[in-house]
């Protein structure tokens, strides 16, 4: 056998782990290290086939580290020298990343809007957030997430996001309910009346004004004005005696009236 070729012995890489899973939830931004075992008869070496996904390196002989960064799939590979006693090995380990379900978060689930008075959703999420209106002639919202209503009525706003590279798909639906805004009353009292004036409210289509005359315990709608009109003169008052006002707005859609809550009262003496 003096001349017969020398045969290296095969050797085996022992290792604690045989694939690796994770899920980009239980990462903390590529700074999470994991940590596994592994022998052979040579020197052993390690190498990742996308660092993008994880990272790896060597703590020891065989104690070995990684750092799953993203979510993927990438393949760990440890190989050994080859000697004149031993020959080469290799020995893969599949590791997969899976993407995080995320949750979309916003201030409230049901919103009362006023017309005219744009609002945020306060919406938060861990990748980029959409919106959209179901009725976006009651409720139009911007891709910021600002709701702006434009008449009363109810729409729904779904925020959602397609995901990203590492957290999935989600969405959330909300309610707006949109409403006519609290009008804004003054008066101003001279020898002429009370002069009532107000400012616009967002579409709104006429205006009612109430009063509660000197000893009545009810207020009477006196008059209905048109939404281009801001001001009317209550002329015939008593001298001296007290008056209360108030007013709220009105619009008609579909055949529903929709009103608006009353203004502040505001109580005069007539001169």
């Amino acid at each position: 056998f003096e001349n017969a070729p020398y045969i290296p012995y095969t050797q085996t890489i022992n290792c604690s782990v045989k694939e690796l899973n994770y899920t980009y939830k239980d990462l903390d931004q590529g700074d999470t290290y994991y940590y596994f075992n592994a022998s052979a008869e040579t020197n052993l070496y390690i190498s990742s086939s996308d660092s993008d996904v994880v990272l790896v390196g060597m703590v020891n002989a065989n104690r070995f580290e990684i750092a799953p960064q993203h979510a993927g799939k990438a393949v760990i590979t440890l190989t050994t020298d080859s000697t004149l006693a031993f020959s080469s090995a290799e020995l893969k380990i599949p590791v997969t990343v899976s993407k995080a379900a995320q949750r979309i978060t916003t201030s409230k689930n049901s919103y009362n809007g006023k017309c005219g008075k744009p609002f945020k959703l306060g919406a938060k999420a861990c990748s980029a957030l959409k919106y959209k209106s179901s009725a976006p002639e009651i409720a139009k919202v911007s891709s910021k997430g600002i709701v702006t209503c434009l008449k009363p009525g109810t729409a729904r706003i779904t925020v959602y996001t397609k995901g990203s590279r590492d957290y999935k798909a989600a969405s959330k639906t909300v309610t707006v309910i949109s409403k006519l805004a609290k009008p804004s009353l003054s008066i101003k009292v001279s020898q002429r009346g009370a002069k009532l004036s107000w400012k616009k409210v967002p579409a709104a289509s006429h205006y009612l004004i109430y009063v509660k005359f000197p000893g009545s315990k009810k207020y009477r709608r006196v008059l209905t004005k048109p939404s281009r009109v801001r001001s009317v003169t209550h002329k015939g008052l008593k001298k001296k005696r007290r008056y209360s006002y108030k007013i709220r707005a009105r619009v008609k859609i579909g055949g529903k009236y929709y009103y608006s809550p009353y203004s502040r009262v505001i109580t005069i003496k007539a001169r």
